[in-house]
């Protein structure tokens, strides 16, 4: 099988499953972030095994099918605006030498994203939204912490994953 498409192969399968964590993060609430994230796990995946342009074209897809396919556009919206695209720019991060100027990136994207799903969440979801809203500066603190625990998963998890990959190639 050629390069191109094995990598067209790995992506699509990708797109695949994250598109089906999403839709089972619509149909059950408790679990959307862990969906959410196991989905935007994928775009890594295809990041390691294709190539960031396959990767950036599978988070696009992906996004795109969840916003058409979903029967709620919660997770859709989450994948979209919050975290399906970090494995993507985490990779991009763990370049940068200085310590603090890489958490700096981090924690800028990370608090611009969720600025801007907090803005966009209550525009179209107003009534899970109104009860956060008075007490945002707690959910910021919060989602601080959480941050800094996803990333060390995504980075222990993409360096498994090249691991693996490099092994067997």
């Amino acid at each position: 099988m050629h390069s191109k498409t094995r990598a067209l192969a790995a992506a699509s399968l990708c797109c695949a499953a994250g598109t089906v964590l999403l839709y089972v993060a619509s149909l059950l609430p408790a679990g959307v972030a862990g969906a959410v994230l196991l989905a935007s796990a994928g775009v890594a995946a295809a990041r390691i095994c294709a190539g960031p342009g396959w990767a950036w074209a599978c988070f696009a897809v992906t996004a795109a099918l969840a916003w058409i396919l979903l029967p709620s556009r919660y997770p859709a919206l989450l994948y979209t605006v919050f975290l399906g695209y970090y494995p993507l720019l985490a990779l991009t991060f763990e370049r940068i030498r200085s310590v603090p100027l890489r958490w700096a990136a981090k924690l800028a994207v990370f608090n611009a994203a969720a600025a801007a799903l907090f803005f966009l969440a209550s525009a179209f979801f107003p009534g899970r939204i109104a009860s956060a809203a008075g007490k945002i500066w707690i959910l910021f603190l919060a989602g601080n912490i959480v941050f800094v625990l996803y990333d060390k998963a995504v980075r222990e998890l993409l360096l498994y994953c090249i691991r693996t990959v490099l092994r067997r190639t």
